[in-house]
């Protein structure tokens, strides 16, 4: 599903595939020709394998998309300083974001309890943090706050998401007699829901 920026959430329990969500989504924008902001690292020959992966007869189309896929890679463990990235005016596309900010465990940056600042932070540092996240559609930016659930985070970045996308893995919630069954595979599913649509 193809978003215009804004800010959505996903959920899910843990093993549910919110980190394989993120990564797979950032690696997609890469490709497509945008930007991915996260604090989700990556290994790193990670940037070499996905270039293999998409020209593997070519040694120099892959140094090329390398090369490329790094400067549109940029890793932070700075809220503050991800939510400073805006795509330029000038290459900005009507109804498409060109940047993914991808923000995983964002409770720990956005915790529902510290809505007075809290972990050495003063409420001007959260209100700061606030003001800037409603910016990311006008600045052709999609963000997706990663947690375990939507009410962990604090409610005023629940209330401006557009978008709850709830993750479910089938083989982590089908038991036999209680246990988990071991061969089954792994099978992500992603449903969307429209956020403030009460």
């Amino acid at each position: 599903m193809r978003v215009d920026g804004g800010l959505s959430f996903v959920v899910g329990p843990m093993g549910s595939g919110k980190t394989l969500f993120e990564v797979r989504g950032g690696v997609r924008a890469m490709l497509e020709g945008g930007w991915w902001i996260t604090n989700v690292p990556l290994y790193p020959d990670a940037l070499d394998r996905i270039a293999f992966h998409v020209a593997p007869l070519s040694r120099t189309k892959r140094r090329r998309l390398r090369d490329r896929l790094e400067s549109r890679y940029i890793y932070t463990d700075d809220l503050r300083h991800a939510l400073s990235h805006g795509v330029d005016r000038r290459i900005r596309k009507p109804g498409r974001a060109l940047a993914r900010l991808g923000w995983d465990e964002s409770y720990s940056e956005l915790n529902a309890r510290e809505w007075d600042g809290g972990r050495g932070k003063s409420k001007d540092d959260r209100a700061e943090l606030l003001e800037n996240v409603p910016m990311l559609r006008k600045l052709g930016v999609h963000g997706y706050l990663l947690a375990q659930h939507e009410e962990t985070v604090d409610k005023n970045m629940r209330r401006i998401c557009n978008w709850v996308i709830r993750l479910h893995n089938q083989r982590e919630s089908i038991r036999v007699m209680g246990m988990r069954v071991p061969f089954l595979p792994s099978l992500f599913l992603a449903y969307y829901y429209q956020a403030n649509n009460t």
